[in-house]
């Protein structure tokens, strides 16, 4: 059944338990699977690039803002920007969160521990990224 893009916005972890639930009936690929703690790794770095561009992106329209019909435009720039960012930060660390969580559930490998390590240290990157790019307003 095809989804609506807000069905794949608000179910965005459907893809990561599916691909769980394949491995974890797969006796043979199950003990040596890594392929959850990749992309756990991969969305929480890509996460936290995006989330830092969009903020840099909403402060450079926030810094353009005058009282004419452009500035208008820049505050609705500024706006989009920073809801999009907001949107990356929720979904795409969510996301990665649950592929490092179904990794560790999966099995308990090294690579489920790194990914989580990365996950943690990619949340506080793009928050004090973020915060440090506002100061700037």
């Amino acid at each position: 059944m095809a989804r609506s893009w807000i069905g794949n916005i608000l179910h965005f972890w459907d893809k990561a338990d599916r691909k769980y639930n394949k491995l974890k009936a797969d006796e043979e690929r199950r003990e040596t699977s890594v392929s959850l703690g990749i992309r756990g790794i991969i969305q929480a770095i890509l996460s936290a690039a995006f989330v830092v561009l969009f903020v840099f992106g909403g402060v450079f329209c926030a810094t353009k803002i005058e009282f004419e019909l452009a500035g208008l435009l820049f505050l609705l720039g500024t706006v989009i920007a920073f809801l999009c960012g907001l949107a990356v930060l929720v979904q795409g660390f969510f996301g990665a969160l649950f592929y490092v969580i179904y990794q560790l559930k999966l099995n308990k490998s090294a690579i489920g521990w790194i990914a989580l390590i990365i996950w943690f240290l990619c949340l506080g990157g793009a928050i004090a990224g973020s915060v440090v790019l506002i100061g700037i307003i």
